[in-house]
């Protein structure tokens, strides 16, 4: 594996999707930064199932500013949007058959460490407790397991509402 900071930069290009998806996966996880789509359109023709979309264009998790759906007075004030500038777009080269970082910018306006990264909702989530309960694997040893990993405190009460949601 290539250095990460060497991928994903300006001009980088990956031969599949999946390739994209995995380098990304590890470059935020190595930078503690969520990302999510701004947007996105798949492609509909022979490429589709290699290069799988046109274009997608990833922002920063804290990318806007707070704008009310409604003009209303009663709407939520909190948000975790900063207007960080931090972007990716990447685009789908037909001719090359290849997918390119075309805008990269990794500049944040917010702070980025490991302790904030583990904090966010993306992070927290307990997809294993649910793989293990629809395995039919007991409620106590799903817990034992969750708490052997993550070294906290974890009730038999707390996987079965994960579970049900």
């Amino acid at each position: 594996m290539a250095d990460l900071n060497a991928v994903i930069a300006l001009g980088g290009t990956f031969q599949t999707y999946q390739e994209f998806e995995s380098i990304v996966q590890l470059y935020k996880d190595e930078t503690y930064t969520v990302w999510s789509v701004k947007r996105a359109q798949k492609l509909k023709d022979q490429y589709k199932d290699t290069l799988e979309y046109k274009f997608k264009h990833l922002v920063c998790k804290h990318h806007a500013g707070y704008e009310p759906v409604m003009d209303t007075e009663r709407h939520h004030k909190r948000t975790s949007n900063t207007g960080c500038l931090a972007e990716l777009y990447l685009s789908a080269e037909r001719a090359q058959n290849k997918l390119i970082i075309c805008t990269f910018n990794d500049t944040h306006n917010h702070p980025v460490s490991a302790e904030l990264y583990a904090q966010y909702p993306e992070n927290r989530r307990l997809t294993e407790a649910r793989d293990l309960r629809a395995n039919f694997v007991s409620s106590v040893a799903v817990a034992r397991t969750l708490a052997q990993k993550s070294n906290k405190v974890v009730r038999r009460k707390d996987i079965n509402k994960s579970v049900q949601a």
